[in-house]
């Protein structure tokens, strides 16, 4: 995914598109991540610090990227001859940009998923139903931009010192939020094009927790969907933190996974579940969205003109 946004955002900031993916694509090379054995460790890179983080997981590295690459861009095609412009743009370009996203980019990425991790745990300790419902409308937001890393020690710590975890389950209520999205979308669309992605979506959603498909492919796409997952996982999530509901292993929320779940609020999960599945999937329906056009409507209206100017 970063490497299809770096591309995509080349086109947007006006640089070149195969630069801007191997610039993103150094973050992604398998020695450099290979020296990160949890988020936030730190290495050295010419004495200056550097804290690694998984930016296979994150989007916000990948735009800053570009965005300070197509102004570099710009300013090595001012002083540099245009006989080797080729070579030479490139080359400097990603010399100057891989240590600048590194070093500065990444800190920022991983202290700000840590702070929303604190404030999550601070509000777990105030409020249940509050933390609910903060992490059930917000999740899916955390995850578009990866800040959601820095809830994982929380959780993973809560499984280590109590054996339960009330993180996961309010999650859970984003997840099949967004399945529920995917599924109002089916029911709601005409374009058969859009009705059987909608469907082929959901299914990884439902079985594997994955949710991305839908997240990139309709919820932000169209808009509407995206506002309907976001209050029906506000308010399962609320519900589903207010009953402390908890699960006794870290896992992704699906369908596959529910004996992680079995605790003695079992009952509670499956309707907070339940309630952001059905609950979006209706709000989708009664907000709609706008409508895929028709390739065949224009070739249609063509032929209409033609035979009326045969019949004139």
């Amino acid at each position: 995914l970063p490497l299809l946004l770096a591309f995509s955002c080349a086109k947007v900031f006006n640089a070149h598109p195969f630069v801007s993916v191997a610039i993103v694509g150094a973050l992604l090379e398998p020695t450099f991540t290979g020296l990160m054995t949890k988020p936030g460790d730190i290495v050295t890179f010419l004495g200056i610090p550097v804290v690694l983080m998984k930016y296979s997981s994150t989007l916000i590295p990948a735009i800053l990227a570009v965005w300070v690459y197509s102004y570099l861009e710009r300013l090595l095609k001012r002083f540099i001859h245009q006989s080797i412009e080729m070579v030479a743009v490139p080359m400097l370009g990603m010399l100057i940009m891989v240590p600048i996203i590194v070093i500065a980019v990444g800190p920022i990425g991983v202290y700000l998923g840590d702070g929303i991790g604190a404030g999550i745990a601070y509000m777990n300790s105030v409020s249940g139903m509050l933390t609910g419902a903060v992490i059930g409308g917000g999740w899916t937001l955390l995850v578009m931009f990866g800040l959601h890393w820095g809830l994982v020690p929380i959780m993973l710590n809560n499984l280590a010192l109590h054996g339960f975890d009330t993180i996961k389950p309010a999650a859970a209520t984003a997840t099949f939020a967004q399945a529920g999205a995917a599924f109002g979308v089916f029911l709601k669309t005409k374009d058969k094009k859009l009705k059987s992605y909608a469907l082929s979506s959901m299914v990884p959603a439902l079985f594997a927790g994955v949710t991305e498909p839908i997240v990139y492919g309709i919820s932000i796409k169209y808009k509407r969907p995206l506002i309907a997952s976001l209050i029906a996982g506000t308010i399962a999530g609320g519900f589903v933190g207010s009953m402390g509901t908890t699960v006794m292993a870290y896992v992704f929320p699906a369908l596959t996974t529910l004996p992680a779940f079995m605790t003695n609020t079992f009952a509670y999960y499956l309707i907070g579940i339940g309630m952001s599945f059905v609950l979006s999937t209706l709000l989708t329906y009664i907000l709609g969205f706008e409508e895929p056009v028709s390739e065949a409507a224009p070739s249609a209206t063509k032929h209409t003109q033609h035979l009326s100017l045969i019949h004139i």
